[in-house]
């Protein structure tokens, strides 16, 4: 991200530029307010007023840690 924030505002030097970080109920409440005028998310507003342009798509990945447990009958039990 820094990366591409340099080069947006090397390119446009008269363009404001704040980035502003929190969870999507924080970030979609300053859209909805007017407070901002894009927004990059991974879960759309439940709004039609808004066009919505896929920038990447990336595998999920989902890591767990699994405890097994031998029992004494010789059952595994998670």
């Amino acid at each position: 991200m820094p990366k591409l924030i340099r080069g947006f505002q090397q390119r446009y030097p008269k363009i404001r530029f704040e980035l502003v970080q929190g969870n999507h109920t924080f970030i979609s409440n300053r859209m909805e307010n007017g407070e901002c005028d894009l927004l990059i998310s991974s879960a759309k507003l439940e709004s039609d007023a808004y066009e919505w342009i896929p920038m990447r798509t990336v595998p999920l990945y989902m890591w767990l840690f699994l405890l097994l447990i031998v029992l004494r009958s010789g059952r595994i039990s998670a």
